[in-house]
């Protein structure tokens, strides 16, 4: 299948296996794509809402919100990745990972140890691998 637009509503995009030649364009609303899957994923934020994930060849746009499948997911904001909506970690028994890759866009040190907190005491299942502060 070539690519998938969302309407200007909420759309859910649900990955169970197969793969998409093309693109998903959530189109606006508060979408989300969900991996649907007993396999680990690594989610990649390439931009604003806009990244890209194994199934969706051309990756996603307009997603403002991800789900992870039922194994580890690893979700890594590149040097421009940004999301204006929530990650979830899906059912994973395993640890998911969050990994911050850019030493200058991502500076709150106010915030590090809240984050830290949050992901080690709130979130069992989640591991921060990469935190730069500048």
């Amino acid at each position: 299948m070539g690519n998938l637009q969302g309407g200007t509503e909420r759309d859910r995009f649900i990955l169970s296996g197969g793969t998409l030649s093309g693109t998903v364009d959530g189109n606006g609303g508060d979408n989300v794509v969900e991996g649907n899957t007993t396999n680990s994923l690594t989610w990649t934020l390439t931009g604003t809402d806009a990244g890209t994930v194994i199934g969706i060849a051309s990756g996603f746009t307009n997603i403002a919100n991800l789900k992870g499948g039922d194994a580890g997911n690893t979700f890594i904001f590149d040097i421009n990745g940004s999301l204006s909506g929530n990650i979830d970690g899906g059912l994973a028994p395993s640890l998911n990972t969050l990994q911050i890759a850019n030493t200058k866009q991502y500076h709150f040190p106010q915030w590090a140890d809240a984050i830290k907190y949050w992901l080690v005491h709130d979130r069992p299942n989640w591991q921060l691998i990469h935190f730069f502060e500048c």
